[in-house]
């Protein structure tokens, strides 16, 4: 039991450094009215609303790279909205998950296992919803999902000592750090700016502002490109 209770508290400690974004989103209440309609500015300000960044990441203008935390609810209610944004509206989400606490590079670890695997949908879901729970660890959280879709827990490990997980997680360290990521979750759009999360007072505002910076990188190109 002590030792459990360790475990949580390592667990608070370590997140409370960067930790989830909980700036005034409200997911319960949208959940439950399927979002009541609130006014939601249509033109968005540099260095208010998103941040143009230094160096532009290699992706394409309709590209949204998110980086999130396995133990970060918010992470997980906001998980099903933007995914289905992005898919109506022919935006590429790319998930990766964030290092910027030590204590989340055991999850980052199982994250880039199970990408390696090709189980994000099924073995990946499972484990994201067990870690939502307070006591849960990730030792204890990958064995149960595991073990719900029949994977071995050998060939889990193997792959998960390999040497690509391993880059993989350097690698994405690496591209988070570029970009001064501060909390989960984190979002680029079109590898250009990032969206300022602690201004965000809704999933809504955050889809209102990928949206308008993808416009507005697309008006750009079209400008831009010979006629």
């Amino acid at each position: 039991m002590k030792k459990t209770i360790l475990a949580a508290l390592v667990v608070i400690a370590s997140s409370s450094l960067t930790g989830c974004f909980d700036s005034q989103i409200n997911v319960t209440e949208q959940g439950q009215k399927k979002q009541e309609k609130v006014a939601i500015e249509t033109d968005f300000t540099e260095g208010v609303h998103y941040t143009v960044l230094d160096k532009k990441l290699d992706f394409p203008t309709n590209h949204v790279l998110e980086y999130f935390w396995y133990g970060c609810p918010h992470c997980y209610n906001a998980d099903p909205v933007i995914s289905s944004w992005a898919e109506k509206n022919g935006v590429k989400l790319e998930k990766r998950h964030s290092m910027l606490s030590k204590g989340w590079e055991d999850d980052a670890r199982v994250f880039y296992t199970i990408k390696k695997l090709k189980m994000e949908d099924s073995v990946g879901k499972e484990y994201f919803m067990l870690r939502q729970q307070f006591t849960s660890t990730p030792e204890s959280s990958i064995k149960k999902a595991l073990e719900k879709y029949g994977v071995e827990h050998k060939k889990y490990l193997e792959t998960s000592r390999g040497e690509d997980v391993s880059v993989m997680m350097e690698i994405n360290k690496l591209v988070e750090g570029s970009f001064s990521a501060r909390g989960t979750p984190s979002f680029v759009v079109g590898g250009k700016y990032k969206i300022n999360m602690e201004r965000m007072h809704s999933w809504d505002e955050i889809t209102a502002v990928a949206d308008f910076l993808i416009k507005k990188e697309s008006s750009k190109n079209l400008v831009a490109s010979p006629q």
